[in-house]
């Protein structure tokens, strides 16, 4: 059995859906269907050219291709479309119209074959900080100026050309960055050389991408830090040395992991003590508050660095082990420095926010602190 989805134009009111039987000759409803709406565009698709015969479709726009269809929806004088198909594609049709894309995390676009936006969901006016409508605008002038970064840095071209589906990376500005995935929409009734149209969905991988450049900035930092060159040190007392130290982990502290609290203690091996070794933003009696390598008694500092494991402070007015550290701290996190799987010390870092960390954080630190 054939039945029509009549689908609503999500900007209009929504008209009531009529299931029509295609078994009939004379298709009595599917007549009062089509012709009790004003303004409805009726798309029929090849396949199911015989299914319609003998129906009045006086009143409705009828169309037998997809592009027409969406050529004659440009106009946005339509109520309704009326979809023949498969009572199966019924509700899929129906779930479609009901505004489940919109929900979707990634912006859906259709594209001609010039790369004109001929419709999309509002996710794409988000990515691209636009307020006007996109609609007609080529793509790419939708972000602006955007680099291709590849891996395909023609995936529209090669979409239409291959008849196959292909992706690349966007970049927008400094730190936006957005996958694009195209794939041609074909006609399966009409063995066509080129596609219809473009389907493109954009995913925002910023926070990824940023992650990723992170770690790999982490892991060179890690490197320098520790390859100082001979005619860096040569003339330097030991205590120039440590300073030289500090201040390239400060700067990469600051600079690229973006902690602005900072205290590095390192375990004296005779006594377990734990000896100061950088302090940035800590009040001056928890600078100076001697601290032992032991899991009770010596705050979290103590417990990171007997047990060598991290910890992640969520909230510090409901943590036993927290001890006060930076004014008016309200959240830590404290890793071990490993070297060759020994722990040599603490690196701890404090903010005025509870819940400041997150699991990301604590990766980048353990990274940066270790070997």
């Amino acid at each position: 059995m054939q039945t029509p989805a009549l689908l609503p134009d999500r900007e209009r009111h929504r008209i009531p859906y009529h299931e029509v039987s295609s078994s009939s000759s004379k298709h009595p409803r599917a007549s009062s269907a089509v012709t009790s709406a004003s303004q409805v565009l009726v798309y029929v698709p090849p396949s199911a050219q015989a299914e319609v015969e003998g129906i009045d479709f006086s009143s409705a726009d009828i169309v037998r291709s997809l592009p027409e269809a969406v050529d004659r929806l440009q106009s946005g004088r339509y109520q309704g479309v009326c979809v023949w198909g498969h009572a199966a594609d019924s509700v899929r049709f129906l779930m479609e119209s009901g505004g489940l894309l919109e929900e979707l995390p990634e912006a859906v676009v259709l594209l001609d074959l010039d790369l004109h936006i001929l419709w999309s969901t509002s996710q794409l006016a988000e990515f691209t900080g636009r307020t006007e409508s996109l609609i007609g605008e080529k793509f790419y002038d939708a972000f602006g100026t955007p680099e291709i970064l590849g891996p395909d840095f023609c995936p529209f071209h090669t979409a239409i050309g291959s008849g196959e589906s292909a992706q690349s990376r966007l970049r927008v500005g400094e730190k936006a960055y957005f996958e694009v995935h195209a794939a041609p929409v074909m006609d399966d009734d009409v063995e066509d050389v080129l596609p219809d149209f473009l389907l493109v969905t954009v995913r925002d991988v910023s926070r990824d991408m940023a992650q990723r450049q992170k770690l790999s900035a982490i892991y060179q930092a890690g490197l320098e830090l520790g390859d100082l060159q001979p005619q860096e040190v040569l003339e330097m007392s030991v205590d120039e040395r440590v300073e030289l130290l500090k201040s390239k982990i400060l700067h990469y502290t600051q600079d690229l992991l973006e902690f602005d609290t900072v205290e590095i203690r390192l375990i004296e091996e005779t006594t377990k003590s734990l000896e100061p070794l950088l302090a940035v933003g800590m009040q001056p009696d928890a600078e100076g508050r001697k601290l032992k390598a032991e899991a009770t008694g010596n705050g979290v500092t103590g417990f990171v660095a007997a047990t060598a494991r991290s910890y992640l402070c969520e909230d510090t007015t409901t943590d036993p082990l927290y001890l006060e550290g930076a004014p008016n701290a309200r959240s830590s996190l404290t890793v071990p420095l490993i070297l060759h799987d020994e722990c040599l010390g603490t690196f701890n870092v404090e903010s005025p926010r509870p819940g400041a960390f997150t699991n990301n954080d604590l990766q980048f630190l353990e990274l940066f602190s270790r070997e």
